[in-house]
């Protein structure tokens, strides 16, 4: 786990092209999210400018990580049900 400053749920450290955003609970992060490139995300704080990096708590960690190491490979269950009309 990694402690966050403070107690606010998200947090922007860095600038430029090392920006990163963390999604805390409880103030602590466990997992790290590097994409293959920097992602602008939609929450207020990255303020639309791109982060390279995402750290979250997720209560099923290995769960998330297995996820999204899979990517798109499959479908979503929202997605299953446009693919099927």
């Amino acid at each position: 786990m990694r402690p966050l400053e403070g107690i606010r749920t998200l947090q922007v450290d860095g600038d430029g092209a090392a920006r990163t955003l963390s999604v805390g609970v409880g103030s602590q992060t466990d997992v790290d999210v590097v994409p293959r490139e920097p992602r602008v995300l939609p929450v207020h704080p990255t303020a639309g400018e791109p982060v390279a990096e995402l750290r979250i708590y997720a209560d099923d960690a290995r769960g998330l990580v297995t996820r999204l190491s899979q990517g798109r490979e499959q479908p979503r269950p929202a997605d299953a049900g446009e693919l099927a009309r």
